[in-house]
Order: structure tokens, then sequence, then C-alpha cells
């Protein structure tokens, strides 16, 4: 704790000055603690076992896709979220992936599609990887986004370039449809090739406006003498 001590009367309106002082030993003890303490709640959380009791579920829909993105950070660590909903009130559902199907077998009207799904830490979780492509199975929840889980709907990479989809069996009220490919993202670097020529011409317009601007003061001065 730091200790706090008055000196002797010295401001210039007769008031006593107090000063703040460390001692050594709260130096390192804050030099001790505080890397422990990030580490303590950063580090991954004790794994629990993940249960899956009951009949197998049956998916609402079934596809092929790539996952183009995440929704929001989603810390990993147990003790992490358990911090920020103790002090912050923030809660974490589970991870909200943003999916592009190619093909689809059951239950889907468009090839959009957001999964959600736990941590993997004991909630039966199933994360997967921005980029890469998986066979989904899911179910519908609440709010008509999908979910997914270790429990019989895990989902299987797959490439793409290989998948047979003739593996995937009908299941009864689906129909096999091929969505369009994802339109490719536009380059932000596109017009970086054109910034030299952008400088020239720029560099060129400012030196004529001086040169115009010089040869009109120098006229005026003529004509004033």
């Amino acid at each position: 704790m730091p200790r706090v001590r008055s000196s002797i009367p010295g401001a210039p309106d007769g008031s006593r000055v107090l000063r703040l002082r460390w001692r050594p030993r709260s130096l390192l003890l804050v030099a001790v603690l505080g890397p422990l303490l990030a580490f303590w709640l950063l580090a991954p959380g004790a794994a629990r076992a993940c249960s899956c009791a009951g009949d197998p579920i049956e998916p609402d829909a079934v596809f092929v896709g790539t996952v183009v993105g995440e929704e929001g950070f989603v810390p990993s660590s147990l003790r992490a979220r358990w911090a920020l909903w103790t002090f912050f009130r923030i809660s974490f559902e589970g991870h909200r992936y943003r999916v592009h199907a190619k093909t689809s077998w059951l239950g889907l009207n468009r090839p959009s599609v957001t999964i959600v799904t736990g941590f993997g830490s004991g909630d039966c979780g199933a994360p997967v990887e921005v980029g890469k492509s998986y066979l989904f199975r899911t179910t519908r929840g609440p709010d008509g986004d999908q979910r997914m889980g270790a429990c019989g709907l895990r989902p299987e990479p797959v490439d793409l370039s290989t998948f047979d989809e003739a593996m995937v069996p009908l299941m009864p009220g689906g129909e096999i449809v091929h969505w369009p490919a994802l339109p490719p993202r536009p380059n932000p670097w596109r017009w970086l090739p054109l910034a030299p020529g952008m400088v020239a011409v720029l560099s060129i317009l400012g030196w004529v406006g001086v040169r115009r601007l010089r040869s009109r003061r120098v006229t005026e001065s003529s004509t004033f003498i």
C-alpha cells in the first residue's frame, strides 16, 4: 500500500503539503501480482467434459459452405468472460459465424447463413476457422439463425475443389440447391498504382498556379510604377 506522509509547511498559503511515497515492498508486490492477474484472466480455463446424452439430434439444415467472418469479439478464456460479465455486465452467448453456402441439401432459402455455437470449453460448442470450408449440419434457433455443436452437429472440414456432393444423402423433404459463388471483395489498394501519376499532375498544376500568380504580381507592380 502507498505510504502517505505530511511534510513541513511549505505551501505559499501556509498549509501543509502532502507527499505520496511508494514503499519498495509495494512496488515489488505490484510488479509480481500484475502479470499473475493478467495471466489468470487471459489463460484458457480448465476443460470441462461435454455430455451428449439423449437421442441423436436431427438437423434442420445440411449444406456445404465457407466461413467468411465472425461477428464481434469473443474472448476464448472462461475467466476473461467471467471478469467482463462481473465488472462490465458483458455477456457472451458464443461464437457467431457468417457462412456463405455453396450447396445445400436441406433447410436453406438463401446462401448467407449465420451460425451460432458455443465456445467449445465444455458447453458442447464446435468453433470453426474463418476462411475454411465445412459440411454443416445445423438446427434452427429461436432467432432464425442456425445452431451447431459437438453432439451430432459437429462441422466436417472439406476441400471444395475435391468434395464429392454424392456422399451427402438427401434427406426427406430436401433438395439439392447450388448457390451462386460469393462475389470477390474489391481490393482496397486498387487505386495505389495511380498514386504517382496523381501526385505528378497535382505538382504540375501547383507549379503552373504559382507561376501565374508571380507573373500577375510582376505585371501589377510594373503598372503601378
